[in-house]
């Protein structure tokens, strides 16, 4: 997890579009008009889901209810504009990685296993495989099939318990279209970036809120 919040402009607090133990984050804040803005972004690479988390505490400070639709932008430095997943793009990814059909493992001294996908050669060819593999008894050729077949079966059960946790995490953290908040209240919300590797810095990361705007500015290099 790469935190890209400028830590100079940051305070920590508590992570609150957070599944597991209670963990602090840096937010940055500004206010306009009574309204302020709390927002953190880091990157994180999960394997199934790689990208951008931004994090929104939105907190209505005035005397008057305030009804409002979060629009945001998010641009890195070479202007590049980044779309963040739909709700239902999200739970529709998530929803098909809970479903994986995770494969039984057999102590059987003599089991069949199937397999298939796609390999590179060196030279850049790309070649698809399927065929079936046997476990034997003892030997490297049974050790190997025993051991393949177990690393498939845990994959298919970490992409499972993966899905059911980003539903999870879609059903109590997604920003809402919309918000509403009487006088002193706040809310929260999150949103997902997919991206495969990290982009160009500093990014900048706006939010309206109707009439009222809230520009942000992360670090400008990633630490190493």
């Amino acid at each position: 997890m790469q935190q890209l919040n400028d830590p100079a402009l940051s305070k920590n607090d508590i992570d609150v579009a957070n599944l597991l133990a209670p963990r602090q984050i840096p937010y940055e804040i500004k206010s306009v008009d009574g309204v302020s803005v709390s927002y953190n972004l880091f990157y994180a690479a999960s394997g199934n889901m790689d990208g951008y988390r931004a994090t929104l505490i939105i907190r209505n400070d005035t005397d008057q209810t305030i009804t409002f639709k979060p629009d945001l932008l998010f641009k890195d430095a070479s202007g590049f504009i980044i779309q963040p997943y739909s709700y239902g793009g999200f739970v529709q990814f998530a929803a098909a990685l809970a479903g994986t059909y995770v494969p039984p493992v057999s102590n059987s001294t003599n089991n069949s296993y199937y397999s298939s996908g796609t390999i590179t050669s060196n030279t850049g060819e790309r070649y698809n495989y399927a065929g079936t593999t046997t476990q034997n008894s003892g030997g490297f050729a049974g050790g190997f099939a025993s051991g393949w077949a177990k690393g498939m079966a845990q994959k298919a059960a970490n992409d499972q318990e993966e899905g059911r946790v980003m539903l999870q995490w879609a059903n109590s953290f997604w920003l809402k279209d919309s918000y509403t908040l009487p006088p002193k209240s706040a809310a929260s919300g999150a949103l997902f970036y997919p991206a495969p590797k990290l982009g160009q810095l500093p990014i900048q990361f706006t939010v309206s809120l109707g009439s009222r705007k809230y520009e942000f500015l992360t670090v400008s290099a990633a630490k190493k």
